[in-house]
Formats: structure tokens, sequence, C-alpha cells
């Protein structure tokens, strides 16, 4: 089912799929364009300039109007387009290591995640993936953009950072967040997932300030259709 929604999905933002490939293990290779800017990370280490809001974008808003929930929203998933547009890839993929995995988390699900993961995901008995669990990672994106640093960077590995969401801790503010950003982090890391703003609401509160803000390449990421 994941993988027929993304291959109907068309967005500027979001990555285009092109076809599957078979043979390298239980589960399909889902191929898409090649992107030699790399992810957004890589992009924003390289360029002195930001990405213009207008052209790097995401298709969040457009994924979560199409009732499609991604589960791995994260730095390493929105790739950078030739033209500088922000693409968001990978969505749904989080569905298919869960029904194929013994325990949702097993290193095959956490490792290289559990940075961006809700608290919910690692307490509730048969955890969910959800439109509140994405905010959550939104949130710990808006961190990872604005900072060049990764979730939970105070902590050393997956093991600590599962230990602390388990304490509902959130994650550690960088200096270089201004005030009005981690107030939009907080909205979106609240520990209640039912308290999480929906993404058309952070993207109007982004849109407001978006000259101030690093993540000004992400505004349009949470506005684009909504």
């Amino acid at each position: 089912r994941e993988i027929s929604v993304w291959k109907r999905l068309s967005h500027p933002n979001v990555q285009e799929m092109c076809g599957l490939y078979y043979g390298l293990g239980p589960l399909p290779a889902l191929v898409s364009p090649w992107s030699n800017a790399g992810d957004i990370n890589d992009y924003l280490s390289k360029e002195r300039c930001k990405p213009r809001g207008d052209e790097a974008q995401v298709g969040t808003c457009h994924v979560h109007d199409h009732s499609v929930v991604h589960g791995d929203i994260k730095g390493g998933n929105v790739l950078i387009s030739d033209g500088g547009a922000a693409r968001l890839s990978d969505f749904g993929l989080s569905n298919l290591l869960v029904r194929y995995s013994q325990s949702f988390t097993q290193d095959s699900v956490v490792k290289g995640t559990s940075r961006w993961m809700a608290p919910e995901l690692f307490i509730e008995e048969e955890p969910r993936l959800t439109y509140a669990s994405d905010m959550w990672a939104f949130g710990c994106l808006l961190i990872e953009v604005q900072s060049g640093r990764l979730p939970y960077y105070n902590k050393a590995n997956d093991q600590q950072v599962i230990i602390a969401l388990s304490k509902h801790e959130l994650p550690a503010r960088s200096p270089d967040i201004p005030d009005l950003l981690w107030s939009i982090v907080l909205d979106c890391c609240t520990i209640d997932p039912h308290g999480r703003p929906e993404i058309a609401f952070i993207g109007r509160t982004l849109n407001r300030y978006r000259v101030l803000l690093r993540v000004s390449c992400l505004v349009s990421l949470v506005i684009y259709t909504c």
C-alpha cells in the first residue's frame, strides 16, 4: 500500500518514485532520481546562501492531505534537487519495516531513526505511526536544520535517546536556536500526541517569521497546499 501511495503522489516537493527493484532482501528497493546535492544537511553545510523558501520546500502537508503518514521525517529524508528544491522522500517505509519486524524497537527499525521518533512509539504496547508522530519528527527536523546538530545531540547513542524518550525528556536546545523557533519546536514536541498542532498551523507560523530563520528553506514544506 505504501509503495502504491508514493507512486501516485505527484508534487514538486515529494521525491518521485521511478520503480522497484527486487533481490536485495525481503523488501523491494524503491528507485528514485539521484540527488547530486544530497540531503538538506549536506546542502546547508556546503551552501553559504539559504535555500529560497519558495523553491526549497517539502510536501509534508501534501502528504498529510492525502491521508498518508510519512513515518520517518528527518534531514536524511529531505533531498535537494539540482534546482534547489527540498523534496520529501522515503515516506511510509517505516510502516513496511514495522510489518516485517518482530519488534518495533529492533535495530532494523530504530537504528538511525530513534532521535526523531515520538515517545509514544516506545511506550505504547502496540505503537502506531500517526500524523502526531510525524509532527514530533518535524519538530526534531527544525532543530536539525537550524542548528546543524542531531536531535538529542547530548545523547551519545540510540540507547540513551530511547531512555530519555521513555522518561518524556525533550530534545536539548542548541544555543543557536532562537526563542521563536524553539517555541514552535515545543509545540511540535508536546508529550501528549493529542496536543500537537496540525502541520498547516505550523506552516502558517513559520511563514510569518521565515526571514528570521535558517529554516526558511522548510517553510513551504508545510504550507504549499494548505
